[in-house]
């Protein structure tokens, strides 16, 4: 590494200010949120803590709306945005959130608060997700600020660095569902699922109660957002970024040095991908597109983002049918597992003296 004092100063101010650009975008993130998104919040967590709740929800409806209070009375000052992303205070609040968060055993009950809210005229009121996108510029911000104070960093602060600003397609608006044919569709989905998995396993009475709760499920998740999608958002940071390169791959004779140079093949980000992006890498390199690319892991959590789109139509398609073929072997692993654990709870349950029931696996 050269020493940064050996480099024009120039470097280092243009380079300062790149990452000013960052922390004040992440600062703005949570303003715009709180003033635009967060009038639902304290009404929706008052009508919850009216209900009969057990002490960790009250603990995390607690600490929540104590995360909110602070959030709206720091970042609404907007002079006062850096001192207050590098308080302490803030930092344990996030914490204690974060905290009762996990002690939590599923968050079903918040729906019904939230339809509620959403019939009083709130646009997709979910309070989790409310939170998540507050805290998550909040962590990107203190982490730029504590990686800024290490040596290596600041001596990396004064090597000239290359901006490239990718576009970001418009994201979708969710759209109605027509619940009968929506309902048939999917179940027919789920079956060709798990007889694609496992054909021994189909045509269980296991495999129909398996089916018929995983249904269960998604209902309640479209009936939540009152009979329609949720709105598709735009590609996130890695899968945007691993189009771009493989975008570069397709036009050789075009490219710059800097570019034509092969990229180390690790892409970082700040958050671990979510499924859908996860699920796009391992098409990308089930495919032999190009370099396989690692990123720093997945939390595996199924988020509303779409994938981007290429320059090549042969490798959008190859892409989306690869995805499509892994995707629909991981439900049929999902449903031939649920349908082996209630075989094994019926059994279970059959007094010794009765036949087992038959078993789905021959």
């Amino acid at each position: 590494m050269k020493d940064a004092f050996a480099l024009p100063q120039e470097d280092a101010n243009k380079n300062a200010e790149l990452c000013d650009m960052v922390v004040n975008a992440a600062q703005h993130r949570i303003r715009r949120r709180i003033t635009e998104k967060g009038q639902w919040v304290e009404p929706l967590i008052a009508l919850a803590e009216e209900a009969d709740l057990t002490d960790s929800q009250r603990a995390f409806l607690l600490e929540a709306k104590l995360l909110q209070a602070d959030l709206r009375e720091r970042f609404l000052d907007a002079e006062n945005f850096d001192v207050h992303m590098a308080s302490k205070a803030l930092r344990r609040r996030a914490r204690s959130y974060e905290a009762a968060k996990e002690l939590l055993e599923g968050v079903s009950w918040l729906f019904p608060f939230e339809i509620q809210m959403s019939k009083a005229g709130a646009k997709w009121p979910s309070l989790l997700r409310h939170f998540d996108k507050l805290l998550k510029p909040y962590h990107q911000c203190a982490l730029i600020r504590k990686a800024a104070k290490k040596s290596f960093i600041r001596n990396a602060l004064s090597i000239p660095l290359r901006v490239i600003v990718l576009p970001s397609p418009v994201p979708d608006r969710g759209f109605a569902i027509n619940m009968v044919d929506f309902e048939a569709h999917v179940r027919s989905y789920l079956r060709d699922a798990l007889l694609s998995y496992s054909e021994d396993e189909g045509n269980s009475s296991f495999a129909v109660d398996a089916i018929d709760s995983l249904w269960s499920n998604i209902k309640t998740a479209v009936d939540v957002n009152q009979g329609q999608l949720m709105p598709l958002l735009a590609p996130h940071c890695e899968c945007t970024l691993l189009c771009h390169h493989f975008d570069l791959l397709l036009q050789p004779n075009s490219l710059s040095p800097e570019e034509s140079v092969a990229p180390y093949p690790y892409l970082g980000i700040s958050n671990r991908s979510c499924f859908q992006c996860t699920l796009y890498f391992k098409a990308y390199t089930a495919c032999e597109l190009g370099p396989a690319f690692q990123t720093r892991g997945s939390h595996e959590q199924v988020s509303s983002c779409v994938v981007p789109v290429s320059n090549s139509p042969h490798a959008n398609q190859a892409i989306a049918d690869e995805m499509a073929t892994q995707l629909k072997r991981i439900i049929g692993q999902l449903l031939a597992a649920q349908t082996d654990e209630r075989y094994m709870m019926a059994m279970l349950s059959v007094d010794s003296t009765d036949s087992p029931p038959s078993s789905p696996i021959p």
